[in-house]
């Protein structure tokens, strides 16, 4: 699972770089994206995490 959060976390530095360093066009529909995937991970851990407990 630890891995999903580092591979989430280089998705968010990549798009920065496309906006930054590369002036990207779809710039807005990358960070969409990736945020969504982004949360989903987090809900996924949080949940699979949760269910460890129990």
């Amino acid at each position: 699972m630890k891995a999903m959060f580092c591979l989430a976390a280089l998705m968010q530095f990549v798009v920065l770089m496309n906006v930054t360093v590369f002036d990207g066009d779809l710039d807005g529909i990358m960070m969409w994206l990736t945020t969504g995937l982004f949360l989903s991970i987090c809900i996924v851990y949080a949940s699979e995490k949760n269910m460890k407990k129990k």
